[in-house]
């Protein structure tokens, strides 16, 4: 999803080759972060895993830079999806607005509660 924004046209198995897990199963933070900076990836030497915060997600949205939002699901597995936006309501509630591959094939839509998913990285892509 981000690399299709950045004008990257590169299938799975190619972002998967970059990423060089090797193991046929699910990807590290950190080989999802070399993807993003590798000049045959996505060609954005900035990127980089950083703590989850709201105000990190302000200023990357802000910016004009969807991000990865990393989370643990229910079953305790990590999970990546792109945050593309956010909102604050006039009661202070902070909302981001996800796309989410899940499920495969079909992919979601929605906005997300901050503070109700254990997010547990956020990676910034960025020159």
């Amino acid at each position: 999803m981000i690399a299709s924004y950045y004008n990257k046209d590169q299938t799975q198995d190619y972002i998967y080759g970059i990423m060089d897990e090797g193991d046929g199963g699910g990807v590290s933070y950190s080989s999802q972060v070399n993807y993003y900076r590798a000049t045959n990836g996505c060609d954005k030497p900035g990127s980089d895993d950083v703590d989850p915060s709201f105000a990190t997600v302000v200023s990357e949205i802000d910016a004009g830079r969807p991000m990865v939002s990393g989370i643990d699901t229910s079953l305790g597995n990590p999970h990546v999806r792109v945050c593309r936006g956010y909102t604050t309501t006039m009661y202070g509630l902070r909302y981001l607005s996800i796309n989410d591959p899940w499920p495969v094939g079909d992919g979601d839509q929605y906005l997300e509660n901050w503070g109700t998913t254990n997010h547990v990285t956020d990676i910034i892509v960025k020159d």
